[in-house]
């Protein structure tokens, strides 16, 4: 009796997996058929994100232009939570410009989690770097510094800076950066800072 159940299981196994490789054929043949995309990874976009760094003009990209750009080469809707950290990494570099006409009807705007067009104190190092005044968005930051190395020719790939005198007193005692790490490393390092809780730091200083 315990040989006829086993049988009968080994049987079930066989037909499950003979339906799931039919069900794989066929949306695979849909797929090449319809024009429908693959999922694409979130590891392929990064690195697609990472060409767009190092290639486009980033004085004139703007978060939108590049999530257009990425949902229609890969049919990925980045409004997707498991595209989540590809939204993120978009807005710490580029901020919000205008919706063209046409794109932008029926789209509701995203919401960030941090305003990246919010005005900073940037410290004497950086300032050296960007070659503008002592307030700046910190997306902007981002980019200058992004177009110092690209013009210095201190890309060492995609996603790698090499940092010359000016970049190693902005981040002491290293050799290069992550373009990923940049946003992050200047606020660790205090070289950006929100205007806002300058001003009500000083205010509770002088209350």
């Amino acid at each position: 009796m315990l040989n006829v159940y086993f049988f009968c299981f080994l049987i079930h196994i066989r037909i499950r997996l003979g339906l799931s490789t039919l069900i794989m054929s066929v949306r695979g043949q849909l797929q090449s058929t319809t024009g429908i995309p693959k999922a694409v990874s979130s590891i392929k976009l990064l690195d697609v994100l990472l060409e767009i760094l190092s290639t486009w003009d980033l004085e004139t990209a703007t978060a939108g232009s590049v999530r257009r750009h990425l949902e229609k080469d890969f049919g990925a809707d980045l409004s997707d939570p498991k595209y989540r950290i590809i939204k993120e990494k978009i807005d710490v570099f580029f901020e919000e410009g205008e919706e063209d006409e046409n794109e932008g009807k029926g789209r509701r705007r995203r919401k960030r989690k941090r305003n990246e067009k919010e005005i900073c104190i940037v410290s004497p190092q950086l300032q050296d770097i960007v070659g503008e005044g002592p307030e700046m968005a910190r997306a902007k930051a981002v980019k200058k510094i992004v177009a110092y190395g690209r013009e210095k020719g201190l890309h060492k790939n995609k996603s790698i800076i090499y940092t010359d005198d000016k970049l190693e007193a902005l981040f002491p005692g290293r050799k290069s950066i992550h373009i990923f790490r940049i946003d992050n490393l200047l606020a660790k390092n205090s070289h950006i800072q929100p205007l806002k809780g300058m001003l009500f730091s000083y205010l509770l200083a002088f209350w």
